[in-house]
C-alpha cells in the first residue's frame, strides 16, 4: 500500500521550543560525521530502519545523501548527558523538500520531543525560502500524524484512495474532519477530508 503524504504550504516559521531539560542541535561532522551521532541516530530511527545500523550505513544513507547531510539532520538531546532522544531531517529534494526520517528512541517516546525537533527541521526549509514542504508516513503512525497536524501539515490526496484512507484515520483519531482540509493531487486546491 502506498504511503500517505502530507503538505505544508506557505507557512511562517513554527514556534515550538524544546521542553526544559532538552536542546536541539545538528549532526556533528567531527571525524567525518562517523561518531556517536551515528549511533544516536540509529537508536532514534530503529523502528524506521528495522534495527540498529552501523555508522557506515548511517553515513551512506544520510550523510552522503546530497539532499540531507549533517547540517540538515536535527537532534533533540537531554541537557544532563547530551543523549540523542529524537531526530528529524530537512531533506532538500529539488522537486519537493521533505521532512524526513523522523524518529524517537524507545525510551523517549511519549515525551513530546518529536514536535520541537520536527519544527526545527521544517524551519530550516522555511528559512531557505521553501514554500512547499512534504512528508510521507503510514496509516498506523497515528502519534506521528497527530504531531504533523499540530505543525500545520495537511493531508495530500496524491492518489485516488487517499481521501477514504484519511477519512478513516480522522474518524479513528476522533478528529472532526470539518476542522481540517486536504490538498488535491496538484496541491493547488484545498478540499474537504
Amino acid at each position: 500500500m502506498a504511503q500517505l503524504k502530507m503538505l505544508l504550504i506557505d507557512s511562517p516559521e513554527i514556534i515550538c521550543p524544546p521542553p526544559a531539560g532538552y536542546f536541539i542541535r545538528t549532526h556533528s561532522y567531527e571525524n567525518g560525521g562517523l561518531n556517536a551521532d551515528c549511533e544516536g541516530w540509529a537508536v532514534a530511527c530503529e523502528k524506521l530502519c528495522g534495527g540498529i545500523k552501523t555508522p557506515d550505513e548511517v553515513k551512506g544513507m544520510m550523510l552522503d545523501d546530497p539532499d540531507c547531510g549533517p547540517g540538515r539532520i536535527y537532534y533533540i538531546c537531554r541537557e544532563s548527558d547530551g543523549r540523542i532522544c529524537a531526530t528529524a531531517t530537512a531533506k532538500f529534494n529539488p522537486s519537493l523538500p521533505t521532512l524526513h526520517m523522523v524518529g524517537a528512541a524507545n525510551a523517549s517516546m511519549g515525551l513530546g520531543l518529536s514536535r520541537p525537533v520536527c519544527a526545527e527541521a521544517v524551519n530550516a526549509m522555511i528559512r531557505a525560502g521553501k514554500r512547499r514542504i512534504g512528508l510521507s508516513t503510514d496509516d498506523f503512525r497515528v502519534p506521528a500524524i497527530k504531531t504533523y497536524l499540530k505543525l500545520g501539515f495537511r493531508p495530500w490526496y496524491w492518489q485516488d484512495d487517499m481521501q477514504e484512507r484519511w477519512r478513516k484515520l480522522f474518524d479513528e483519531m476522533g478528529y472532526d474532519r470539518g476542522d481540517y482540509f486536504a490538498y488535491n493531487s496538484r496541491f493547488d486546491i484545498r478540499v474537504g477530508i
